[in-house]
Parts: structure tokens; sequence; C-alpha cells
């Protein structure tokens, strides 16, 4: 097999802007999606009942990842909010 060739900066621009609109499309289409979630739950007038859940979803997953941490596997990766 013959040696790769070294991408050109066109190319690279080119990849690099495509990669940018896939993500684009991504964080459109999130957005929606957490429009959409949001109408629902206001829709069926439950948004405390909601909030409960996730919360205790928070909790019980905050609880596994600790435990888990115990046991030896790495600590899990806390990211920030972008909002």
């Amino acid at each position: 097999m013959g040696k790769r060739r070294k991408p050109t900066q066109k190319e690279t621009i080119q990849v690099i802007n495509s990669i940018i609109q896939e993500l684009q499309g991504v964080q459109h289409d999130v957005r929606t999606l957490c429009g959409t979630l949001d109408m629902y739950i206001e829709y069926k007038n439950d948004q405390d009942g909601f909030g409960e859940h996730i919360n205790d979803k928070i909790i019980k997953e905050k609880d596994n990842d600790v435990q888990g941490h115990a046991e030896g596997s790495p600590a899990p990766v806390e990211t920030s909010p972008q909002d």
C-alpha cells in the first residue's frame, strides 16, 4: 500500500465545516425535543410530579455512581450546564 497523503487545508476546512453543520443539526433536534417535552408536561399539567420524578432519578443515579466509585471504578466526569 502506498503512503497516505496529508489532506490539504481546503479539505480539512471542508470536513470541519461539515462536522459543524451536523452538530448544529443535532443541537436543533435536541432543542426541539426539549421544547416538545416541556409542552407535553405542561399539557399534562404535572410539572411538580415530573420534577419530583426527575429529582428522584438524579439522586438514585448519584448513589449508584458513588457506590460504583467506591468499588474501584473511575469517578464520573461532571460537566457544567451550558445554559
